[in-house]
């Protein structure tokens, strides 16, 4: 026979191993579904007390889905840069394959451009990042962008994924947190009403 003290400790630990179990998904932990809130939840304190915890844990998904959402934008614009880029190198070789000269202008300052003439371009300078700038062979830094990009595609396909599992994480959340709540005021409600019959 299973005692009151039991039932709560069992409550508490359901929830404190939703952040436990099932660590994939970028170590997102999956949200277990609250079965049988009745025989959970024996009191109104055992309800607040749990509540409670359901909201941090509410909090904390939403927190990894802002993150989340942001790196899946930063990779979004990243993705048309790095499709530019191989372009203006598949540009360059062609250009070089039919001879003649390049016009173009380079930005100096903000509002500040120089026209240019290159002729025979055989190198390109990549940003790699944290101010740093490195000069490659069109061939070399096709190759590079190429793997960029299908780095930055990967990345985006697994972000979905995280974000799609994340929501239905969310929306169990919030189911329980809804039950929960339900019970709590069916519960007080009962102890208002033995109370006022006992006046």
């Amino acid at each position: 026979m299973t005692t009151k003290k039991t039932v709560n400790q069992n409550v508490f630990q359901v929830v404190e191993n939703q952040e436990k179990q099932n660590q994939e998904h970028r170590g997102i932990p999956k949200a277990k579904f609250l079965e049988n809130i009745k025989s959970l939840i024996l009191t109104p304190q055992v309800a607040t007390a749990l509540l409670k915890n359901l909201e941090t844990i509410y909090s904390k998904y939403k927190f990894m889905e802002n993150n989340l959402l942001r790196q899946q934008i930063r990779v979004k614009q990243k993705i048309p840069k790095l499709e530019e880029n191989i372009e203006m190198i598949n540009f360059l070789k062609l250009k070089n394959e039919k001879g003649g000269s390049l016009d173009t202008r380079f930005k100096i300052s903000n509002n500040l451009f120089v026209n240019a003439e290159i002729e025979n371009c055989q190198n390109v300078c990549l940003w790699l990042g944290a101010n740093v700038m490195m000069e490659y062979p069109l061939d070399e830094a096709e190759q590079v962008i190429l793997k960029n990009l299908s780095s930055a595609k990967k990345t985006l396909e697994i972000l979905k994924k995280d974000l799609g599992f994340l929501k239905d994480q969310i929306t169990t959340t919030e189911v329980n947190r809804s039950r929960v709540y339900n019970r709590h005021v069916i519960l007080r409600r009962n102890l208002q009403n033995t109370t006022t019959e006992k006046k």
